[in-house]
C-alpha cells in the first residue's frame, strides 16, 4: 500500500516537474477558476427561487400564514414590514389554494363563518348573537369592498337600531347608519363610478339604510360623496373624468393611425408620435320646424278637403201692375209697374284645404369638437429633406381634416405651426432592471470562465505535445550522436576518390554524422569559388 502511494507520488512529482514555474502558475489559476465557475453555476441553478405569494397582509393574516408555512415545513421569506410573504416558486399555487381553503387570510374581517364555528354553542345570549351578527355583516361588506380594483383595505362600522315591539309614531331611530374608511392603493385614485359602487354595496347589504346615512372617506380623511346626492365630486367630477377619457382616447387613436402609416415606411422602432389636442365638449341642441310642399313642381300640397258650392238663378219678367192715377188710396204721382225682361245668374264657391310636409328636426351636435390639435413626429437618424417634407404634408392633412368642424379655414402657415417633424438619432435606453443586470453578468462570467478553461486546456495540450515532440527529437539526436561516435571517423578525401558517386556518398555520411563540419566545408568551398 505504501509502495503504491510512493509510486503514485513519484509519478505525480515527475509529471509536475516537467513544467516550468510559469506553466505551473497558469495551471493552478485555470484549476481555481474552473472550480469557482463550477461552484457558481451549481449555486445559481440549485438555489431556491422565491416568488411573492401574499402582499399587503395585516399582522393577523401574516401571523396565520406564517404559522401554516412553519407547520407544513415550507420555506418562506418575510419582508421587513411583515406585509409580504414569499414562498418557493414551485409551491406558490398550492400554498395559495391551501391558505384560501383554510380561510387564513381574512383581511382582518370576520364573516358569517363565525356562526359555523359557534353553531354548537347553546349558551349564546341574544346580546352576544347581535354582536356577532353585526361583526359578521361588517366583515362581509368589508370583503366585498376589498375585491374592488384599487382598494387595498377597508374598515366598515354598521349601526343598526334595536328592534322594538312598540310602534314609534315618528319613526325616529329606526334607520341604520354606516361608516366606511377605504384605503386605496397608491397610484390608483378612485373615480366616481367606484365610489358610487361602494355606496350601493353598503346600502343594499344593510336593512333600512339609505345613501344619506352612509359616510365614506379615504385613508387621508377626505369625504367621498355619492354622485346621487348631488354633493362634492358628484356629477361634475364624473363628467370631467369622462371628458378626459374621451380626450385621451382621441389622442391614442390618432397616434395609432399616424404610427400605422409611418411605421412600414420608416421602421417601427424609428418613429415616435406625440399628439396633443383640445376638445370642446359644449353640448348644443337645436330644433327645426320645416314646411315643404308635397308637389315640388307647382308648390302645392295634398288636398285633404274640398267644398264646392254652385248656384244658378233663371227667371222671366212679370206683367204691368198697379193703377195709374190718383185714387182715394193711391199716392199722388206714383207710377204704375211695368213689365221687365228675363233674369239669369250663376254663383260658384270652391274651398280646398291642402296639407304640406311638416318636418321637425331636433339636432344634437357631436359630444365633442376638436378645437385645437398639435402633432409631433420624431424620426430616427438624419433623413433627406424630401422625406421630412412628405411627413409634414401628411400631418398637415390630418390636422386640417380634424379641425374641419371648427368652422375656421386654416392657412398653410397656421397648419405648419401645428405640426413638427424632428429628424435625429435616438438615444439608447440605459435603464435595465438590477435582476437582469446580475443575471447577464453572471452568465458573462460563467461563459468567460468556460472559455478560459477551454483555452487553458488547449494551450496545455499543445504545449505538452510540443514538449513530447521535442523530447523525442532530442532523444533521436542523442541516439544519432552516440551512433556516430561509435563508428569510425569519416575522412573526406576527394583527390583519392575516383568517381562522383563515391564523393556524394562520403558527403552524405559527413552531413549525417558531423553536420557542423559539413557546414564548415560548404562555407569553405563557397569562399574559394
Amino acid at each position: 500500500m505504501n509502495e503504491t502511494l510512493v509510486r503514485y507520488r513519484e509519478a505525480i512529482l515527475r509529471f509536475w516537474g516537467q513544467y516550468s514555474n510559469k506553466q505551473r502558475f497558469m495551471f493552478i489559476g485555470a484549476f481555481v477558476l474552473s472550480v469557482a465557475t463550477i461552484a457558481l453555476l451549481v449555486f445559481q441553478f440549485s438555489k431556491t427561487e422565491y416568488s411573492v405569494a401574499f402582499t399587503d397582509l395585516n399582522p393577523t393574516d401574516a401571523a396565520n400564514v406564517k404559522g401554516y408555512l412553519e407547520s407544513s415545513g415550507i420555506p418562506y421569506k418575510l419582508s421587513l414590514d411583515g406585509r409580504t410573504i414569499g414562498v418557493p416558486s414551485t409551491d406558490v399555487s398550492s400554498v395559495k389554494i391551501d391558505v384560501a381553503s383554510q380561510g387564513l387570510v381574512t383581511n382582518g374581517s370576520i364573516g358569517y363563518e363565525i356562526f359555523r364555528e359557534n353553531m354548537n354553542s347553546w349558551s349564546m345570549t341574544d346580546s352576544q348573537f347581535d354582536v356577532l351578527n353585526a361583526d359578521a355583516r361588517s366583515g362581509e361588506i368589508q370583503r366585498l369592498i376589498n375585491q374592488i380594483s384599487g382598494v387595498s383595505s377597508s374598515e366598515v362600522l354598521i349601526n343598526s337600531p334595536k328592534q322594538s315591539v312598540f310602534l314609534n309614531p315618528d319613526g325616529a331611530g329606526q334607520q341604520s347608519t354606516a361608516s366606511v374608511v377605504v384605503n386605496f392603493t397608491p397610484g390608483f385614485p378612485p373615480d366616481q363610478a367606484k365610489i358610487d359602487t361602494i355606496y350601493n354595496l353598503v346600502a343594499k347589504s344593510v336593512p333600512n339604510l339609505t345613501l344619506d346615512n352612509i359616510t365614506i372617506s379615504d385613508q387621508n380623511g377626505e369625504l367621498l360623496p355619492s354622485s346621487k346626492l348631488g354633493a362634492g365630486a358628484g356629477a361634475s367630477a364624473g363628467q370631467l373624468e369622462q371628458q378626459m377619457r374621451f380626450k385621451k382616447q382621441f389622442e391614442l387613436d390618432l397616434q395609432r393611425n399616424v404610427m400605422s402609416f409611418l411605421a412600414p415606411l420608416l421602421g417601427q422602432e424609428d418613429v415616435i408620435v406625440s399628439v396633443f389636442s383640445t376638445l370642446n365638449f359644449d353640448q348644443r341642441k337645436s330644433q327645426e320646424n320645416l314646411v315643404t310642399p308635397v308637389n315640388q313642381e307647382d308648390g302645392t300640397g295634398i288636398i285633404i278637403s274640398r267644398n264646392a258650392i254652385e248656384e244658378s238663378v233663371n227667371s222671366t219678367g212679370g206683367e204691368t201692375g198697379g193703377t195709374t192715377g190718383t185714387g182715394e188710396t193711391d199716392v199722388p204721382g206714383y207710377p204704375g209697374t211695368t213689365s221687365q225682361g228675363n233674369l239669369e245668374s250663376e254663383k260658384s264657391d270652391i274651398t280646398e284645404n291642402f296639407e304640406v310636409n311638416r318636418i321637425t328636426n331636433e339636432i344634437v351636435k357631436s359630444p365633442y369638437v376638436v378645437q385645437d390639435l398639435s402633432i409631433s413626429v420624431g424620426i430616427n437618424a438624419d433623413n433627406d429633406p424630401d422625406t421630412v417634407a412628405q411627413v409634414e404634408a401628411l400631418l398637415k392633412n390630418i390636422v386640417g381634416t380634424s379641425l374641419a368642424n371648427t368652422g375656421v379655414t386654416l392657412t398653410d402657415e397656421q397648419l405648419a405651426s401645428k405640426v413638427s417633424v424632428i429628424s435625429r438619432s435616438f438615444g439608447g435606453s440605459s435603464t435595465t432592471t438590477a435582476a437582469n443586470d446580475n443575471q447577464t453578468l453572471l452568465y458573462a462570467i460563467a461563459g468567460a470562465a468556460v472559455m478560459a478553461l477551454l483555452a487553458g486546456g488547449a494551450f496545455f495540450l499543445v504545449r505538452r505535445r510540443k514538449a513530447q515532440a521535442e523530447a523525442i527529437a532530442q532523444a533521436e539526436l542523442e541516439a544519432a550522436a552516440a551512433a556516430a561516435a561509435s563508428q569510425p571517423e569519416v575522412v573526406l578525401d576527394i583527390e583519392q576518390v575516383g568517381n562522383d558517386s563515391q564523393i556524394r556518398k562520403q558527403l552524405e555520411q559527413l552531413a549525417k554524422r558531423k553536420p557542423e563540419e559539413f557546414t564548415n566545408l560548404l562555407r569553405t568551398w563557397l569562399a574559394d569559388e
